[in-house]
């Protein structure tokens, strides 16, 4: 005998009528997630003017869902209700990009009638190795 299901269910207007107390609220099937507000904000006053500065520029930020190439000649047929099926299965994580680099991975998630993004992992740069080569003393 199983435990009777008795998680309430949020509706979008009571989502909005949470106080903005720096906690993330979300809305998924009926189910309120709460991302609480970091501990500590992040304090960026000890930076120079300068680099404060460039903390305003504001970069494309994508959300990858799946990609792959075709033949201009298919790009030239296309119509509306074509459809191009992608190798990538459905339940398969998104990338978050920042300009062209990717720097998270995650889920979709419905933010009232809009599209989200849940971050579910924070991926790495990679790295670039340069050979260094001795060069002869003459």
């Amino acid at each position: 005998m199983g435990m009777p299901d008795t998680a309430r269910r949020y509706t979008v207007d009571e989502v909005l009528a949470l106080p903005a107390d720096g906690n993330r609220y979300e809305l998924v099937h009926g189910e309120l997630l709460v991302t609480p507000a970091p501990s500590q904000p992040l304090d960026f006053s000890s930076l120079p003017a300068y680099s404060r500065s460039l903390l305003k520029i504001q970069v494309p930020v994508r959300v990858i869902l799946a990609s792959r190439k075709e033949s201009l000649k298919d790009i030239v047929e296309l119509a509306p209700g074509t459809i191009i099926k992608f190798d990538k299965a459905c339940d398969e994580l998104l990338h978050l990009h920042v300009g062209d680099q990717p720097v998270a991975e995650g889920e979709a998630v419905k933010v009232g009638d809009k599209f989200g993004f849940r971050v579910l992992a924070m991926l790495m740069p990679e790295e670039h190795f340069l050979k260094v080569r001795r060069t002869k003393a003459g």
